[in-house]
């Protein structure tokens, strides 16, 4: 049970905790009985054990294969140990160039659009919660591969939701609109927040009054637009003409060349 061939009460103790805890021991099952640890008396016998094991949970892993180099001189009684191991779920990480996915979150706003959402994501999730239910009434199975993949069918659950009820966004180029600041952003928020105030009002005097405001909102914010796109450019002729070196790199990165 402890991949040794002799017994005894300390291994008993171990095999004991190594099956509580529903861990397999790969000293037993690809290197039984060869020993990890090897030293020499003075009286020129040799001690030898094994002290360096491997526990992982069976179900993480597979193809395993695990070497004890018994022959190498490394000024140590320990010998090196290698274990490898194809792991059940690799996690697919961003790339660099990777595209960030956008959706039209603003849209959650708009109650009807919000209601639309929630439904779809009811629908979605309504399976995986019972199977989530399912494997928290049987913590044997409960590890981190099957925890990784219901986290990656929530997330897909979600973006399905968003797809159907919101939809997506392309995603806009490092210079897309370098003049863009936090008074624009302010500018903005508020053209939005009445033109969804218009759309509610059910007076007509009140949807002329709120018709209006948009608009002076609208016009404010193209105003402030204008100005900003202004700065920007006697900010770039400005740089351009205190240091002519660095013209030629602008343009490239402006792709006019």
């Amino acid at each position: 049970m402890t991949g040794d061939t002799r017994g005894g009460l300390r291994s008993e103790i171990m095999a004991n905790w190594i099956s509580s805890k529903d861990l397999t021991l790969w000293n037993l099952e690809l290197a039984f009985g060869i020993p990890t640890y090897e030293r020499v008396h003075t009286s020129g016998g040799v001690f030898k054990s094994i002290i360096d094991f491997f526990l992982l949970r069976e179900e993480q892993f597979h193809d395993m294969q695990m070497k004890i180099h018994d022959e190498l001189a490394l000024d140590s009684d320990h010998h090196l140990c290698e274990l490898f191991f194809q792991p059940v779920f690799i996690p697919q990480l961003l790339t660099e160039n990777s595209v960030c996915q956008l959706w039209k979150l603003q849209r959650l706003e708009i109650k009807e659009v919000y209601k639309k959402y929630q439904r779809r994501f009811e629908v979605g999730s309504d399976t995986l919660q019972q199977e989530i239910q399912q494997t928290l009434e049987d913590t044997s199975i409960l590890c981190p591969v099957v925890l990784e993949a219901y986290s990656q069918r929530l997330n897909e659950t979600i973006y399905k939701a968003l797809d159907d009820s919101v939809g997506r966004v392309s995603p806009r180029p490092k210079v897309w609109k370098n003049f863009w600041n936090a008074e624009l952003q302010h500018l903005a928020d508020q053209r939005q927040e009445l033109y969804h105030w218009q759309r509610r009002v059910g007076n007509d005097f009140e949807r002329i009054k709120a018709h209006a405001e948009y608009v002076a909102a609208n016009q404010d914010l193209q105003t402030a637009v204008w100005a900003a796109r202004q700065q920007i450019w006697y900010d770039f002729c400005d740089k351009i003409q205190k240091a002519p070196s660095e013209m030629v790199s602008t343009l490239k990165r402006m792709e006019i060349w």
